[in-house]
């Protein structure tokens, strides 16, 4: 750990405006030393035909995403979704956090380039900004529209965004949480469907159904931390502190859905008295607790891999968003299979689907052989995320 990045955090979670935030971290990063510059002098390594717009809420996966697609694409136009509600994924100081995290890893000019909407007044004036940076981007490609990543839930901002789009592909990570309302409302659905000719979805429970394999990131790339220190440590210091507080609340001893099966009296007793007190001051501690506790096999199935790995230290977390860049790598190298058709998603439940009616044309793949393609998988990622992540 390099002790400066902790006190460079604290003095940006002290902006409660997120916009100000983002200005005292621009101000702060001389003291962080060398940043990445792949994401912004970076020649693409494919032949693109038109320029990428990405929504995000710059979690881990999506940042790794980023890296992704950066790989294939010239320098796109990114926006960051924030949810500042209270007890809102950003509550508190995760907005300050993914700043830094996202900065560590792509360099200042992610920062500076990097457009905010927070839900505030302010989202009107950034939103005609946005228009104004897409349409400079499209004239560039002889006027082709730009292609949309969705990779956050709309939270009442789609309509806004997506009203001046013209038909386009639009890739979408379509988890549950994000889809479904409200953290999506029927609006930026309708907006969503409005510009996509055709929807790529990428959902996991389509694309690797309940392979444990893709559970995680930890066990597609087991090498991540080493090999991500090796290259980028303030990233991976960046990524710890966020992931202590993020995941931290996740798995919280207070969390309504920490436990999927109801613990016998005894078995409370114990979580009561020697594990629930470790959290929040102590989490590896709780964590480690709470692995070791006989009744960790109640905990969620979704929120064990979580556990696992705020008990070893590791770095670790969905893989979700990283699926909207490597679905469709792994099918052009054949590990997939293909669905079309017309593109629907239920917005109560979230779920979505391909089949013969729907809103719009659409897409989804399905992996073939999960355990032949996870090595596939790992030398892609590695190989893209690395470069991009790297510190000259």
């Amino acid at each position: 750990m390099s002790g400066r990045l902790p006190g460079i955090i604290q003095q940006v979670e002290a902006h409660q405006d997120i916009r100000a935030a983002k200005q005292k971290l621009e101000q702060l990063l001389p003291d962080l030393g060398s940043l990445p510059t792949w994401f912004e002098t970076h020649q693409p390594g494919e032949p693109i035909d038109c320029p990428a717009v990405i929504y995000t809420d710059l979690e881990p996966d999506d940042v790794l995403a980023i890296a992704c697609i950066r790989f294939s694409t010239d320098v796109p136009v990114c926006i960051f979704s924030v949810d500042r509600s209270k007890h809102g994924k950003d509550d508190g100081g995760i907005y300050a956090k993914k700043l830094m995290m996202a900065t560590a890893a792509l360099g200042q000019g992610f920062l500076q380039n990097l457009f905010i909407l927070d839900g505030t007044d302010a989202d009107v004036g950034v939103v005609a900004d946005i228009h104004t940076k897409v349409k400079a981007e499209q004239t560039k490609y002889s006027g082709r529209p730009s292609e949309w990543y969705i990779m956050a839930p709309g939270r009442g901002r789609l309509q806004s965004l997506l009203d001046q789009v013209p038909k386009t592909t639009v890739r979408i990570y379509s988890g549950a949480f994000n889809t479904r309302t409200p953290n999506t409302t029927p609006e930026d659905l309708d907006a969503i469907i409005a510009i996509s000719e055709p929807i790529r979805d990428s959902a996991a429970f389509i694309f690797t159904g309940k392979a444990p394999e893709f559970d995680s990131l930890l066990r597609v790339w087991p090498s991540i931390e080493a090999d991500i220190q090796h290259i980028n440590s303030v990233f991976t210091e960046a990524w710890h502190i966020f992931g202590a507080e993020f995941d931290g609340r996740l798995v919280g001893a207070t969390h309504p859905k920490l436990f999927e099966k109801p613990l016998a009296e005894d078995e409370k007793s114990h979580f009561d008295s020697l594990v629930a007190p470790l959290y929040p001051e102590k989490i590896c501690d709780y964590c480690q607790a709470l692995c070791a506790s006989p009744y960790f096999d109640k905990v969620a199935d979704f929120k064990k891999s979580t556990v696992c790995s705020l008990a070893s230290g590791c770095l670790d977390g969905p893989v979700c968003d990283v699926l909207i860049p490597l679905c469709e790598i792994l099918h052009a190298l054949g590990h997939t299979a293909e669905t079309t058709g017309r593109w629907s998603c239920n917005n109560q439940s979230g779920h979505t689907k391909i089949s013969e009616e729907g809103p719009c044309n659409g897409s989804s793949l399905k992996l073939l052989d999960p355990a032949a393609a996870r090595p596939v998988f790992e030398a892609v990622i590695k190989n893209r995320v690395l470069q991009a992540l790297a510190v000259s």
